[in-house]
């Protein structure tokens, strides 16, 4: 099952059963995480638009470069000033 399928399926799980049975504390434990998943999921993608934006003004051709993406280049971009600041 792919992780997407697999979260959404935990998400929409409703778990029942007594407190103290493990299976049932587990059920619920899986539907807390798996939700949290997705809005960690939501934040990052949110998150990572927003740097894509400071990189577009900011250093445009700097994901040119082979294996820079997104991350590689906002931590360069963040490196970068740090060393100019000290």
């Amino acid at each position: 099952m792919a992780t997407t399928t697999m979260i959404g399926a935990m998400v929409r799980a409703r778990p029942s059963g007594h407190p103290a049975d493990p299976y049932y504390v587990t059920a619920r434990v899986l539907k807390t995480l798996a939700t949290r998943y997705q809005h960690l999921t939501v934040e990052i993608e949110e998150v990572t638009a927003q740097l894509q934006l400071i990189l577009d003004s900011y250093a445009p051709m700097l994901q040119d470069l082979p294996g820079v993406g997104t991350d590689v280049a906002s931590q360069l971009l963040v490196t970068l000033g740090d060393s100019g600041n000290g």
